[in-house]
C-alpha cells in the first residue's frame, strides 16, 4: 500500500458493533522514507508513538505525535524525548491515564523494560525506571499494562514451568503491607 518497506496504517469504524474500514496510510510525517513501526495510541487518543529508521539509521529511534482532541490531525512535526531513547527502543503500553508507559530498549539481545511518567501539564517523560525483580533477572518483553494498572501481561523464554519456547505471563502487583 505505501511506498516504504514498513508503513503505519489506520483502520476506522463507525462503532464497536461495525466492522473496520480499508486500512489507509496515514501521511507523512508519521510514515517516511524508511521503517515505521511499533504504533501504539494512548487511551485517549492524543498521543501516537512510533519506532522508526529514517534517513540511514541503523537502529530504531522513538517519534511521538500529539494532537489535541481525537478528531484532529496528528501535529506533523514529533517529539523526540532524549530520555525515551535507546537502542531499538519501543512503547509497549500506556497507563490508562496516559500519564505512564511501559517501554522496552533492546540492546545486544538484552530487553531492558523501563517504566517513564509524566504529569497532565507536560509534555516530557521521565527518566524512566527499570522493572524491579522478578523483572530484572528474566528475559521478557512485549508488556502491556491492565486498564487498573495492576497486572502487567508478557511474554518470556526463561520463567519455570513454560509450556513452550516463548509463553505469555500475567503479574499481579501486590501491595506492601507496613
Amino acid at each position: 500500500p505505501g511506498g516504504n518497506a514498513q508503513d503505519v496504517m489506520i483502520a476506522t469504524r463507525a462503532s464497536r458493533d461495525e466492522p473496520f474500514g480499508q486500512p489507509v496510510v496515514l501521511p507523512q510525517p508519521i510514515n517516511a522514507p524508511g521503517e515505521d513501526r511499533h504504533p501504539v495510541l494512548s487511551p485517549d487518543g492524543l498521543i501516537l508513538a512510533l519506532t522508526s529508521v529514517r534517513g540511514g539509521q541503523q537502529t530504531g529511534g522513538l517519534l511521538i505525535f500529539t494532537r489535541p482532541n481525537p478528531t484532529a490531525e496528528f501535529n506533523p512535526t514529533p517529539t523526540v524525548d532524549a530520555r525515551l531513547q535507546g537502542s531499538w527502543s519501543v512503547i509497549d503500553s500506556f497507563s490508562s491515564d496516559g500519564l505512564g508507559l511501559l517501554k522496552t530498549t533492546m540492546a545486544d539481545d538484552v530487553e531492558t523494560i523501563t517504566w517513564h511518567t509524566r504529569t497532565a501539564d507536560s509534555p516530557d517523560w521521565s527518566e524512566g525506571q527499570p522493572l524491579p525483580a522478578p523483572f530484572d533477572a528474566i528475559q521478557f518483553g512485549a508488556p502491556f499494562l491492565s486498564t487498573d494498572g495492576n497486572t502487567i501481561y508478557y511474554h518470556s523464554r526463561s520463567l519455570p514451568d513454560g509450556q513452550g519456547d516463548l509463553d505469555l505471563w500475567m503479574s499481579r502487583r501486590t501491595l506492601k503491607t507496613p
